[in-house]
């Protein structure tokens, strides 16, 4: 008998996707979708700057004459109207080309349909007409490469994109060394194109040394998804992410999460920072790759099955430099970027890739975001494996839909039918007698809404699950390290029922912060979830990861003997320490949490009966260090700010104060020697130690003016 479960809320999935998470048992499989609001890559844009070249080329080329035979370009322009149906670009044959009318929003939207199918097409007659540009002999080639140039990017304009496209290297392009095929030119010609080459179309540098340049090289272009994949990679759950995507967003994430990239572990010149478990990453986006590199122990695996736009940059800049030792770089790297109908249909014979994506499917959870599934081939791959799972799997008498071993992101009220396909084949790969009952839904089929200000987004979903991961990580360390980080920073065993009394205030935070957040998220005030959601999910995304990095860098400096330039180097970025690596200390963060809540309801005083809940009044904020803001109330909304950092010297690169405007800012020091908090009491000092922390997440109620000198306020409400 199958149970049949339908989500209670647009949030409910993500709790059951986090237990899979903390389990280590799920590969993310990352689409188009993923980056289209980071790069505006949509296929309409890469068609539109394919479509402007060859309609430049093949205007520019129609008039040549090669001895006594036409140019191809003419053909090429009369291709487009009989092979594509283009209505503005049939013509008459005495008729002149006008590119002009066939470079249309309409036209572009009619090709963005045949994607793959006009992929192919464009790269051979890209190539044809590559060639016969390397015929007109150099003179005449530079004359009419100017007029092309001038022309095609008049065409994009048109459509509305900003970024022109970039001049050709007709010289490289036509030398035999490196490019032996009209096929291999086209390619090379068609990429180019669609702005690999280009920072301003696949933005970001994360081979960078310096963390600081890296996140300058994004120009904000990464969002909070990429930083919470990365987040969850760094605590050693997501040793694996797959991605036909070519763009350099989630590369970028990692490093500025504080892992290297495995390729320049050797390097001198690399960023020190602490060490984890999991230090590096490694891309792999290619056979050659993932041979050489493809093993993953304490090693985060990124991979490309579709190949990566800065291996080829990376590859044509050393044809076009003629670098030693490197043979035909361009031209080699080109079969590993999957574009046109014939490679997605081919794509079974890259071994290396698909034997793995078979591999991760039959072993573990598979959460598809940003992927519609319809790419035919990689449907097909993924219901031939969820089938032959459903002819092995035991029978059992009762199984959860919600157990399938597939979540699928989807955008609200749109039912994408080639998801819901597969996530009917991964629930009967659990065995036939479990089958789904109703077509169109399914309690793994993740919904997000689209839109600025909408709720939940992709983003939500995201970091949603990381707060999720993180709280029960942070529950799990509260039962196993509490008891000898304790012991340790008040000098004395406490009594069981004080480390009872800790855990259950901290999980009955977590349980009422999720019930706030999840009601709120099923009414339709789109505002009122999203404060809910900001102010449960900060104490994760800020709070949390601001006090492990201080932690972190004070055990750092005593490793390195006093704050040096090393140090000094990771006192920048806003890079990512596991809660996994020291659960001790993510169990201290835990007290520090309940103690400040604590702090704030001590000097705010009892509510009034039509005021806001407590939650609204103290909030984790962004900032480099540990930071806290709170209010005592609506009659002084303005709120102050308290800061928990290492002594002794500043990041340098950064801001220090928190986001936000503020009415004063405290802040709590302390030494390297304190890691994870001081334990020497001092009348004069903002910080409490260790012994009145631990009092304040009891719940004592210690005095009001001793409270309100803690946190650097006026005595009492104003």
């Amino acid at each position: 008998m199958t149970v049949q479960t339908v989500a209670a809320g647009p949030l409910e999935p993500i709790d059951r996707l986090a237990n899979r998470v903390q389990g280590g048992t799920v590969v993310f499989f990352i689409g188009a979708g993923f980056s289209i609001d980071s790069e505006n890559n949509t296929a309409q844009r890469l068609i539109a700057r394919l479509l402007a070249r060859l309609l430049a080329l093949g205007t520019c080329l129609a008039p040549e004459r090669f001895g006594d035979k036409d140019s191809e370009g003419r053909t090429i322009l009369d291709a487009l109207g009989s092979v594509f149906a283009l209505p503005e670009a049939k013509r008459r044959r005495d008729e002149p080309h006008q590119p002009g009318r066939c470079m249309t929003r309409e036209n572009v939207a009619l090709l963005a349909r045949e994607y793959y199918t006009f992929n192919e097409w464009s790269v051979s007659a890209l190539g044809v007409l590559a060639r016969e540009m390397q015929d007109l002999g150099e003179g005449r080639r530079r004359e009419v490469a100017a007029r092309v140039h001038s022309l095609e990017n008049l065409l994009v304009a048109m459509v509305g994109d900003p970024v022109p496209l970039d001049d050709v290297d007709w010289a490289c392009l036509g030398n035999g060394e490196n490019f032996t095929t009209d096929a291999e030119r086209g390619k090379a010609l068609f990429l180019d194109t669609m702005g690999f080459a280009n920072p301003e179309i696949m933005a970001g540098r994360p081979s960078a040394q310096d963390l600081d340049a890296v996140a300058d090289s994004y120009r904000g272009r990464l969002r909070p998804r990429h930083h919470a994949l990365a987040r969850l990679a760094r605590e050693g759950l997501l040793p694996c992410v797959v991605t036909t995507n070519y763009d350099l967003l989630l590369e970028g994430a990692y490093r500025l999460a504080g892992f290297r990239d495995r390729a320049q572990i050797s390097s001198t010149t690399v960023e020190a920072l602490p060490a984890t478990a999991v230090p590096s990453y490694s891309r792999i986006a290619g056979a050659v790759q993932f041979f050489a590199g493809g093993e993953s122990y304490r090693t985060a695996l990124l991979l490309k099955i579709h190949g990566c736009a800065e291996n080829y940059a990376k590859a044509r800049s050393q044809t076009r430099e003629r670098q030693p030792l490197v043979d035909r770089a361009w031209a080699s790297y080109l079969p590993a970027l999957v574009f046109t109908y014939r490679e997605i249909q081919t794509w079974r014979a890259d071994a290396w890739s698909r034997d793995l994506l078979r591999t991760l499917l039959r072993t573990n959870t598979l959460a598809l975001c940003g992927y519609s599934t319809a790419d035919p081939v990689m449907h097909s791959t993924f219901r031939e494996v969820y089938e032959e799972m459903s002819h092995l799997a035991e029978p059992r008498s009762e199984r959860n839909i919600n157990e399938a071993p597939l979540f699928f992101f989807d955008v609200a009220g749109k039912r994408e039918f080639h998801g819901l396909e597969i996530l009917r084949a991964a629930t009967e790969a659990m065995g036939r007698s479990c089958r789904q009952e109703r077509l169109t839904e399914h309690p793994n089929r993740v919904e997000f809404q689209i839109g600025s200000g909408r709720f939940p987004s992709v983003d939500d979903h995201l970091c949603w699950l990381l707060h999720r991961v993180l709280r029960r990580q942070q529950e799990d360390a509260l039962r196993d390290h509490l008891r000898r980080v304790a012991s340790r920073l008040l000098g004395y065993p406490c009594p069981d029922s004080e480390y009872k009394r800790i855990r259950e205030r901290f999980e009955a935070v977590c349980a009422a912060e999720k019930q706030e957040v999840e009601r709120s998220a099923m009414s339709e005030d789109a505002r009122a979830a999203r404060a809910a959601f900001d102010s449960a999910v900060g104490w994760t995304w800020n709070f949390l990861p601001g006090l492990l990095r201080e932690c972190a860098l004070g055990e750092f400096i005593l490793g390195q003997q006093g704050p040096g330039r090393t140090v000094r180097s990771a006192r920048r970025g806003w890079w990512y320490f596991p809660a996994s690596e020291r659960p001790e200390w993510t169990a201290w963060a835990a007290v520090v949490e309940l103690a400040l809540r604590q702090m704030v309801d001590i000097w705010r005083g009892p509510p009034a009966a039509d005021e806001d809940p407590p939650w609204r009044w103290i909030a984790a904020e962004g900032s480099p260090y540990a930071t806290v803001s709170f209010s005592s109330g609506k009659q002084e909304p303005q709120p102050t700010a308290l800061s928990i950092r290492l002594s002794g010297f500043a990041r340098s690169a950064r801001s220090l104060r928190p986001h936000g405007a503020y009415r004063r800012i405290t802040v709590w020091e302390l030494g390297e020697q304190d890691i994870p908090w001081r334990t020497s009491k001092s009348e004069s000092e903002l910080c409490p130690d260790a012994a009145a922390i631990w009092s304040y997440a009891l719940g004592e109620r210690l005095p009001r003016e001793r409270t309100a000198h803690h946190l650097g306020v006026p005595d009492g409400r104003h």
